[in-house]
């Protein structure tokens, strides 16, 4: 690397999967899912291939936290629909957490603890966290 030392990054979204072995008519899974996020994000939502992302955030914070809320603001509220969708048709929900830690660099690094109320979200949807940490 020249004389620039590189910066930290991080990016979260919310991802919902369709599992294998879904036995309802595909187009009506997406459908049901498509129009609970609609009516959250005012738009219709892009699949690449069995799963959606949503509320993707790359704007780096030093507290998770604080991204992980811009990715989940619009999502707070719904739980109950999550749930809903993800026992009618067999889904997996996550949020994925992406941090790439420069080791070399003076910045402080990032706190990736979750505090209650994203732990709540999680439980309440029986969301699984995806960290893929990266350090270059």
């Amino acid at each position: 690397m020249d004389n620039e030392k590189a910066l930290h990054s991080c990016y979260t979204y919310f991802s919902i999967h369709l599992n294998d072995g879904l036995k309802q008519n595909l187009n009506e899974v997406k459908s049901a899912i498509e129009q609970i996020i609609k009516d959250v994000f005012k738009e219709t939502p892009k699949w690449k291939r069995n799963h959606l992302s949503i509320g993707f955030n790359a704007s780096f914070q030093i507290n998770v936290n604080d991204m992980l809320r811009i990715t989940l603001k619009n999502l707070f509220g719904k739980e109950k629909e999550i749930l809903k969708l993800k026992n009618k048709y067999n889904l997996s929900t996550f949020l994925e957490i992406v941090p790439t830690i420069a080791f070399s660099s003076e910045e402080p690094r990032q706190i990736l603890s979750l505090e209650p109320d994203i732990i709540d979200f999680l439980y309440k949807t029986k969301t699984i966290v995806d960290l893929d940490y990266y350090i270059i």
